[in-house]
């Protein structure tokens, strides 16, 4: 536990460094709690399993000859992850929408194509 408990400080630290430094986008490490007192703009990216795997075997390398089943075993495990995570720094749930301003489902969408409607949805919520 100490050792989670000085990799979640210097992650704190270098979060609070790039958002003192001025506007950016910080995916995950619970940045959200992190900065809850600079009431940062927080948003949650989905999809369903289906998705999930197709866009891995888009950017999987021949070499590594995953299946399906492996794929979906390994999206699982990272999501448990990332939720064991959250839990044991913050009092909130991973993917839970009452601690987002936004979640977005991107099942069956290019993800890049997004990027634009997304980005003027914000800049309107800070106007």
């Amino acid at each position: 536990m100490v050792f989670y408990n000085e990799v979640y400080n210097i992650q704190k630290n270098i979060i609070c460094e790039a958002a003192d430094e001025g506007n950016c986008v910080i995916v995950g490490r619970c940045s959200d709690v992190v900065l809850r007192d600079s009431d940062p703009f927080k948003i949650f990216v989905y999809a369903d399993m289906d998705s999930k795997i197709a866009r891995c075997k888009a950017r999987n390398q021949e070499k590594e000859n995953l299946t399906d089943r492996k794929i979906k075993f390994m999206c699982r495990d990272i999501d448990k992850c990332r939720a064991n995570y959250r839990e044991m720094f913050t009092d909130t749930k991973w993917g839970h929408r009452e601690s987002y301003h936004l979640c977005i489902n991107t099942s069956g969408k290019e993800i890049k194509k997004l990027v634009p409607a997304l980005a003027s949805y914000v800049k309107n919520w800070f106007e």
